[in-house]
């Protein structure tokens, strides 16, 4: 059975077949879906919102694009490499932990669209870094949330008097424990100064604005460089999946 619908999408990536281009999108109304479409020209490029009236098909994982509006082009992302590293962190953190029909595809599509509408604002701003970061740590936090992984932090020990911390992942907990050893699914770390306080905070923003968050944890780069760390990790135990674009990423 067909059915033909609309929906507003953010390409995520493109790839070009001889007759046809097989676009990866997140759509607001149905979440993470495939698209084959021949004459969408720059349209199909990665991190453009398009308008696609698309047809169903039962028992299809690829529909065809029927028709095509343009919405907006994040066009500054590529005049920065590390902000566009950034950006495919975004997409590969979708494309590995998202579906088709995911139950908040609303809400995480409003999320990407804000996150990389700011870094499409920062790409032509000098000394972004520390907001860059910022505003991967604010997506991959509140990402974690709507997927359903939100973790809930076990707070243990007098551990500011510590300099090695574990994060417990098991049954979605991150553990601050006071112990000099690894077991098989945690790591060990250097406390950083108030990086137990930072998770404290961002378990309390949750899906509030990004300004919050930058006030909260007074843009340390190192800091929210460590908190992007454990968080992808811990994201990557949940789904049983690696991501390679976050090694790209230094601080």
């Amino acid at each position: 059975m067909k059915k033909e619908v609309c929906c507003d999408c953010i390409n995520l990536r493109c790839r070009k077949l001889p007759s046809t281009r097989i676009l990866s999108v997140y759509s607001k109304e149905y979440g993470l879906v495939k698209l084959s479409g021949s004459k969408l020209g720059g349209r199909a490029q990665s991190f453009i919102c398009n308008k696609f009236w698309i047809e169903l098909q039962e028992g299809k994982d690829i529909y065809n694009i029927k028709h095509s509006e343009f919405i907006k082009n994040f066009s500054n992302l590529e005049k920065d490499l590390l902000i566009l590293y950034h950006a495919f962190f975004y997409v590969e953190i979708l494309e590995q932990a998202s579906h088709f029909h995911d139950e908040k595809s609303e809400k995480i599509f409003n999320l990407l669209y804000k996150a990389l509408e700011y870094l499409d604002e920062l790409a032509i701003k000098e000394n972004n870094n520390s907001f860059v970061l910022c505003n991967t740590l604010y997506f991959l936090w509140n990402i974690i949330i709507l997927l359903g992984y939100e973790p809930v932090l076990n707070i243990k020990d007098n551990f500011e008097s510590e300099n090695k911390i574990i994060f417990d992942f098991e049954n979605g907990l991150i553990d601050f424990k006071a112990h000099d050893f690894k077991f098989s699914k945690d790591f060990c770390v250097e406390l950083l100064p108030n990086s137990y306080k930072a998770f404290l905070n961002l378990e309390k923003l949750k899906l509030s604005n990004i300004e919050d968050l930058e006030k909260t944890i007074n843009l340390n780069d190192k800091l929210i460089f460590f908190l992007i760390n454990t968080l992808q990790r811990y994201l990557q135990i949940k789904i049983d999946r690696k991501f390679k674009s976050f090694s790209c990423l230094i601080v």
